[in-house]
C-alpha cells in the first residue's frame, strides 16, 4: 500500500508552476549621480491577492517602491509601502506609474544586466536580471499601456 501511495506523493511534490512571474524587467540608467528606474510586469497566477512589499539589488545603494502621481497639478514621485497584485492578475511598473527607484546606482553598464530581488507579503521572493538601458528606455524607448 505504501508503494502505491509514493507515485501520488511524488506528483504532489513535483515542482509547482510559479505563482508569481516577472516579465520584461529593465532598468533605466542615466548617470551615477541620478537614481535609476526599474520597470517590469508582475503576474500573480494564484487565487489570492498578494502584495509586493519591497525590492533589493546589489547594484543599488537602496531600492524602493515608488509611484509617479500628479498632486495639485505637479508630477511627483512618491514612495509606496506595497503594491497589490490581484489574484489571477498583473500590475505593470512603467515610466509615469509604479516603478522601482534605485538610489546610488553602481555597477550598472548600459547593455548589461543587474540582479533585482522582489519581496512579497507571503514571504516569496523573485530574483530577475534586469536589462540596463540608457535614458531612451526599454530598447526602442516605446511605452506600453497596461491595465491594472
Amino acid at each position: 500500500m505504501a508503494i502505491a501511495l509514493l507515485p501520488g506523493v511524488s506528483v504532489l511534490a513535483a515542482a509547482q508552476p510559479p505563482q508569481i512571474t516577472i516579465e520584461r524587467p529593465w532598468m533605466r540608467f542615466i548617470i551615477k549621480a541620478r537614481p535609476a528606474g526599474g520597470f517590469f510586469t508582475v503576474h500573480n497566477q494564484s487565487s489570492k491577492q498578494i502584495e509586493l512589499v519591497g525590492a533589493s539589488s546589489t547594484a543599488c545603494g537602496m531600492l524602493m517602491l515608488h509611484q509617479s502621481k500628479e498632486v495639485n497639478g505637479i508630477e511627483k514621485m512618491l514612495p509606496v509601502t506595497s503594491v497589490a497584485i490581484p489574484a489571477h492578475g498583473s500590475v505593470s511598473f512603467h515610466p509615469g506609474g509604479y516603478h522601482l527607484m534605485c538610489m546610488n546606482p553602481h555597477d550598472m553598464k548600459i547593455g548589461a544586466t543587474v540582479p533585482v530581488t522582489l519581496k512579497f507579503s507571503d514571504g516569496q521572493t523573485a530574483t530577475k536580471q534586469f536589462s540596463v538601458t540608457g535614458p531612451g528606455g526599454e530598447q526602442s524607448g516605446t511605452m506600453r499601456k497596461h491595465s491594472h
